[in-house]
């Protein structure tokens, strides 16, 4: 409020009495009352303190400071030039510009739900800081339309990697493009010191005061909640866009893990109890020859540790029915032919084999002559040589060996 000179009374000492009262007031610019109510516009040049209720309903322009120690209702458009302070509950209305500091210490509601936008530009120093300590949320945001929650940028809008989250809770992090995830990663990773980079890398540190019977980095236990799930991947690498050169590619590794009494790279659990018309596979690999030129394992390890099976070992094999004896085409690592009376040979067509493979090959009928058999490799094929040609029918079991 901006006071002008008071008019003349015509009273000589009232007249000076009020003079020097208006010129204390505006040369200190200080105006203190208990209580404020206007609907006009108020021009503040200095500080304007209000130990009561303080009520605006036109415009308030504000030079210095406005200070309400109560409750404050302004229903118009507030300028601050210094700094607002109010210790009760503030309701704003109107446009709100504070170019000073505004401190409110009671209950603050900002704009409607459904039709103001809030914004806050410049440089935040040090930053927005929210303390609490309560049974509720710190910090709650609350989106019923269409759009993202949260979105934090650290380029000009709009960013193309932000952080986001949307309205239904999702996470995209350098991605915006989130459906179908609840958490998508994207943008260019920067390395480490040591020139490695992580998508995402989990540090976390178990509770030593707490004995705990398993702890788990990563842990997946989905729900299918109804209808049918053709495929249901825990974790999944795919091959995805190379334009530079890369020497090696792991879709799962792990590196020397030695700390625990047992140490498993890779640990299936036990299965056994699984019910009719399903199969439970501990490992399970799809992988056929190479044709590209290239090379292609199902199984490799190179190291020279043992290998241990305690279970039955079952190789793909192929076996001849009794009476069908002479040579046959089997491209398998394991079988059995049948050797016809007399016959002083016979041949195995078989992909699998070269001329440096190891061929075992046993006599599988108790035959009166025929009790061994010689097994030479060639390239595609082997040849069973009996030690005496045989009285009947007689059986052979082979095992290829590259």
């Amino acid at each position: 409020m901006k006071l002008s000179p008071p008019p003349a009374t015509g009273i000589g000492l009232l007249d000076r009495w009020l003079g020097l009262l208006w010129r204390k007031l505006t040369g200190d610019a200080q105006i203190e009352w208990a209580q404020i109510d206007t609907t006009g516009t108020a021009d503040i040049d200095g500080n304007l303190t209000v130990a009561g209720t303080s009520t605006l309903t036109g415009n308030v322009t504000a030079s210095g400071s406005l200070s309400v120690s109560t409750t404050s209702t302004l229903t118009g458009n507030v300028s601050m030039g210094g700094t607002l302070s109010v210790t009760g509950t503030s309701t704003l209305t109107g446009n709100v510009t504070a170019s000073g500091n505004m401190t409110v210490n009671g209950n603050t509601t900002l704009g409607n739900a459904t039709t103001d936008t809030i914004t806050l530009t410049g440089t935040v120093q040090p930053g927005v800081v929210i303390e609490g300590s309560s049974s509720g949320a710190a910090f709650r945001v609350t989106q019923t339309g269409s759009g993202n929650a949260i979105v934090v940028e650290d380029s000009s809008t709009p960013d193309s990697t932000p952080f986001v989250v949307d309205a239904t809770g999702s996470i995209g992090s350098g991605s915006t493009s989130l459906s179908g995830y609840k958490i998508r990663l994207g943008g260019t990773l920067s390395a480490t010191a040591a020139n490695v980079s992580f998508g995402i890398g989990n540090l976390v540190t178990f509770d030593p005061s707490v004995t705990t019977t398993g702890g788990y980095v990563f842990y997946s236990n989905p729900t299918v909640s109804s209808g049918t799930l053709t495929t249901l991947v825990h974790f999944h690498a795919e091959q995805g866009t190379f334009n530079g050169s890369v020497t090696s590619q792991y879709g799962f590794t792990s590196s020397v893990l030695t700390g625990a009494t047992n140490n498993f790279s890779f640990h299936s659990g036990n299965a056994a109890s699984i019910g009719p018309g399903k199969t439970n596979y501990a490992f399970g690999a799809n992988n056929n020859i190479a044709t590209g030129g290239g090379t292609t394992w199902n199984f490799y390890a190179a190291g020279t540790a043992p290998n241990y099976f305690a279970g039955d070992i079952q190789l793909n094999k192929t076996i001849t029915a009794a009476g069908t004896t002479g040579a046959q085409t089997i491209n398998k690592n394991a079988g059995s032919v049948n050797f016809a009376a007399a016959a002083a040979s016979l041949v195995v067509t078989d992909s699998l084999v070269t001329a440096n493979s190891v061929i075992v090959a046993t006599v599988a009928t108790n035959d009166a002559t025929m009790k061994s058999a010689a097994a030479v490799p060639a390239a595609g094929s082997f040849t069973l040589y009996p030690n005496a040609a045989p009285t009947a029918e007689t059986r052979v079991n082979f095992l290829v060996i590259n």
